[in-house]
């Protein structure tokens, strides 16, 4: 279904997936980069990858024709110590390297300070923070950083700013996400926003309840 590159809008495609289906989705990034894409691979959970994991990935990500091997911290959970581990592990590819933050712990724009510290290339933001569950990290953030420490020519956060003062305000009080206890949990304790979503959805509010709910998945 993918047209080659030269007849496409599109100039990279980025797949994202979990450890137990990582070689396929190299397998598919590669068939991309034929056509003449850029690709990415987005390591979802990396908070669950051990040394075998790594020792299954490595080598057919080194020999991919991907260019980008993102990690994402998807329950929100990592600190920024974690993310220049998982950095440099992943050095060893031999590829560019991303990071998809989320915000569960408010961790978001620090985890992503840290990777820009020790050398990422490539890191995702969304405007307001738009995101599932606890959201991504906010553009508007990241921008007043570079504009204020790095270049206030070259950086202006005002166009994105005013995004948000005309829509996306609205939006997020019609169809809110963002920072909660319940998805602040669930990167406590390692699981899936789903999961704090759900005991929303069932009206469960007992911080005590959702305690140990989310503690109990994650064993």
């Amino acid at each position: 279904d993918i047209v080659p590159a030269k007849q496409s809008k599109v100039s990279l495609y980025r797949i994202a997936a979990h450890k137990t289906n990582i070689l396929e989705a190299i397998d598919q990034a590669n068939a991309i980069a034929e056509k003449g894409y850029e690709t990415a691979i987005n390591l979802m959970g990396i908070v669950g990858y051990d040394k075998n994991d790594f020792d299954k990935v490595l080598g057919p990500l080194k020999d991919s024709k991907i260019t980008y091997v993102y990690f994402a911290d998807s329950y929100g959970s990592l600190l920024p110590h974690d993310v220049e581990k998982y950095i440099n592990v992943l050095r060893q590819t031999g590829k560019k390297l991303g990071f998809h933050p989320h915000n569960n712990l408010q961790l978001a724009f620090s985890n992503s300070l840290s990777a820009i510290n020790h050398g990422i290339d490539i890191v995702d933001g969304t405007v307001f923070g738009m995101g599932r569950g606890a959201g991504n990290l906010p553009l508007e953030t990241l921008l007043t950083y570079c504009q204020k420490s790095i270049d206030d020519e070259k950086f202006n956060v005002l166009p994105v700013l005013d995004l948000i003062n005309r829509h996306f305000l609205k939006m997020h009080e019609e169809h809110p996400w963002g920072y909660n206890m319940p998805y602040m949990l669930s990167g406590v304790y390692e699981v899936h926003p789903n999961y704090a979503k759900s005991l929303q959805d069932r009206k469960v509010n007992n911080i005590d309840d959702i305690h140990r709910v989310l503690q109990i998945i994650n064993k």
